[in-house]
């Protein structure tokens, strides 16, 4: 007989595997043994071809797919190891799992509607209130006769519609979010890899940031955030509202599934919220500081292990020092972050590259500087540089989108990447309410080019800025002069041109800074990296020559700043 291992490597915890290893544990006749070491689930077993078949007919019917497993293995070994003792930290908030979902949550069984089901396996169940009632039937009818039914379960307040629900009930001013019924039809309604496809089926059940397909006519906007059926409640609405032909629904709650991006070949978190889901602490040296807060995420060391909770507090971390803490959180894992860099493009502090040294030092290369506020401000910087002769000319080419310019506002993205996209989008003759708006259509119209070709776009450092900051009126010439000899249908090449070009630049810095300080790896931080285009060109261009640092861990821009903190070299008050 053989010893066959089944071999789940993961780039964080799941604890749901960790639950079903001891399942398999106490439940098989064979001689099992496990392993949770380092993410890599293990289940070990000894037997004749028919029962290691079987076992693993029982191990596929179980492990549903995790947002955050990497790979996945079976194969003979020659020694075992595992052991027989029961693994630890398997407490996950899991509402179903592939045992009970299809009892519950499939019109065709006899259960279908009892989200009081009891599950063995994942104990589903227990995620509910006690005593929970509610008519769902009612919900769906609701619906269709009003396009909009409002409920609360869980000490939440959920609202669908079939239309496109007012600014002011989204996430954001911007992004929409869209519940799916349907997977069957969900390629009709949006463009989504199948990489995606797998995030949103996985015992996650993680929101994906992805454009609408072009073919259909009733979603206007940009971009949408979509998600399944993420608990019980919403696994029987939505099943029912297939039934019903309704195949996605608009939706505001007052808590949403985590937000996740692909990134450098993987998944990772944008921002944690731990005040919905509990974050899984991580190994870690002892730190500096005994605790720091960042975005009321709560870092903290206790035994080997940095620890998170939700604390209504003020950030210990300034915005000077946002970047260098990502660059230290992404040298936790291997508790050394000495001759390594970190890009930072994020929604708080400053837009940055920082190194350090290999006696720790760190240093700016670059800092993004202030841009004027208002559209009339930047055309008037315009005219006094050497862009005067090409703004006149796209003055008289393309008067609307030089009307957009001028009253463009940028308030609050003055000194963000985002700010120089959003005048991107404005000079390609993109419509947006907002400058979360432009970055959305420029996104999506790079996700619509089918080729890996862009224009280059000037993109360089300032000569006149304080410090190394990038010289947007070059890069605003340089797009003006391709928008002069370009069609409508090159947008989509120019708005991949954009990142494209911006990434090869990136690439060239460190390079440069290799030379400087000497870079090993780089860091890539920052709610900048959800927008997924620029975030593949990126680390393509830099993976080439330079391996890329992401610590899956953690999100991009939340906890890991915080846990960063702690080994912050700054003499706190």
């Amino acid at each position: 007989m053989k010893l066959i291992q089944f071999e789940f490597i993961c780039s964080r915890p799941v604890p749901f595997y960790a639950a079903l290893c001891n399942h398999f544990l106490a439940t098989e006749h064979l001689e099992i043994s496990i392993s949770g070491k380092n993410n890599r689930y293990l289940i070990e077993a000894v037997g004749k071809q028919d029962e290691i078949e079987q076992l693993a007919e029982r191990i596929s019917q179980s492990f549903m797919v995790s947002v955050w497993l990497l790979e996945s293995h079976i194969r003979e070994v020659p020694h075992r190891e595992g052991t027989n003792l029961p693994l630890k930290n398997i407490h996950h908030q899991l509402p179903f799992c592939l045992h009970c979902q299809p009892r519950f949550g499939d019109n065709q069984s006899a259960e279908f509607g009892d989200w009081q089901l009891a599950c063995p396996i994942c104990h589903g169940e227990d995620q509910l209130e006690q005593g929970l009632a509610i008519e769902l039937e009612l919900v769906c009818q609701d619906l269709l006769e009003k396009r909009s039914s409002t409920f609360s379960y869980q000490n939440h307040t959920l609202t669908l519609s079939l239309d496109e629900l007012p600014p002011a009930l989204t996430a954001n001013p911007t992004r929409s979010q869209v519940l799916i019924c349907n997977p069957n039809t969900l390629p009709q309604h949006f463009i989504v890899p199948e990489q995606h496809v797998l995030a949103l089926s996985s015992l996650e059940k993680p929101r994906v940031t992805v454009r609408p397909n072009p073919n259909q006519t009733t979603l206007t906007r940009a971009l949408y955030d979509i998600v399944f059926g993420y608990d019980r409640i919403l696994a029987i609405v939505t099943e029912r509202l297939r039934q019903l032909g309704v195949g996605y629904v608009h939706y505001h709650a007052e808590c949403y599934q985590p937000l996740v991006t692909w990134l450098n070949d993987g998944w990772s978190e944008v921002q944690a919220n731990p005040n919905a889901f509990s974050i899984t602490p991580v190994r870690a040296v002892e730190p500096l500081h005994e605790d720091g807060c960042f975005s009321h995420i709560n870092a903290f060391w206790h035994k080997g292990r940095i620890h998170f909770n939700h604390q209504p507090v003020e950030n210990t971390v300034s915005h000077e020092h946002i970047a260098t803490c990502a660059l230290l959180a992404g040298g936790i894992d291997h508790s050394d972050s000495r001759n390594s860099a970190v890009i930072y493009f994020g929604e708080a502090g400053f837009d940055e590259i920082v190194t350090e040294d290999k006696f720790t030092r760190t240093e700016t290369f670059l800092r993004q500087q202030p841009m004027s506020t208002f559209g009339y401000d930047l055309i008037a910087q315009l005219e006094q540089a050497d862009q005067k002769t090409i703004l006149d000319k796209f003055k008289q080419q393309h008067p609307e989108q030089y009307q957009a310019l001028h009253q463009l506002n940028l308030a609050g993205f003055e000194q963000k990447l985002s700010g120089i996209f959003a005048i991107a989008a404005t000079v390609l003759g993109l419509d947006g309410q907002n400058v979360s708006e432009l970055n959305d259509r420029l996104q999506a119209q790079a996700m619509s080019y089918p080729n890996y070709r862009g224009e280059q776009i000037d993109f360089d450092i300032d000569p006149d800025a304080e410090g190394r900051s990038i010289d947007w009126k070059k890069m605003v010439g340089s797009l003006m002069s391709y928008r002069l000899i370009t069609e409508e249908h090159d947008i989509p090449q120019l708005a991949f041109g954009i990142y494209d070009s911006l990434a090869d630049k990136l690439s060239n810095w460190i390079e440069h800074l290799d030379q400087q300080v000497g870079v090993k790896s780089v860091v890539l931080a920052g709610k900048g990296f959800t927008n997924e285009v620029f975030a593949w060109r990126t680390a393509l261009r830099i993976g080439k020559n330079y391996p890329i640092n992401i610590n899956r861990k953690l999100d991009l821009e939340g906890a890991n700043i915080s846990a960063g903190s702690l080994y912050l070299k700054v003499r706190r008050k």
